[in-house]
C-alpha cells in the first residue's frame, strides 16, 4: 500500500506543479518551492542509489537511477521485498 501511496503522491505533486506553472507570476514562489522539493527528493534518492550500488558496477547504478527518475522506486522496492 505504501508503494501505491508513493506513486500517487508523485503524481499529485506533478499535477500541482503543472497548475503552479500555468499560474504565471502569481504562483512563481509556490512553483519554485514545489520544484525545489521534488528535485531535492529525487536528488537524495539518486545519491543513496549510487552509494548503495557503487560496488555493483555502472550498469546496475544506471538501472537503479532510471528507476528513481521514472518515479517507480517504491513499487520496485516493494516487489523486490515481496519476492525475497
Amino acid at each position: 500500500i505504501g508503494a501505491v501511496l508513493s506513486v500517487s503522491d508523485l503524481a499529485t505533486d506533478l499535477f500541482v506543479l503543472k497548475q503552479f506553472w500555468d499560474g504565471g507570476e502569481a504562483t512563481l514562489a509556490f512553483r519554485n518551492a514545489q520544484l525545489a522539493s521534488l528535485l531535492t527528493s529525487i536528488g537524495l534518492q539518486l545519491i543513496l542509489v549510487v552509494g548503495q550500488n557503487r560496488k555493483k558496477g555502472f550498469m546496475r547504478i544506471l538501472k537503479e537511477c532510471l528507476i528513481v527518475l521514472m518515479g517507480s522506486k517504491a513499487p520496485v522496492d516493494a516487489y523486490r521485498v515481496a519476492m525475497g
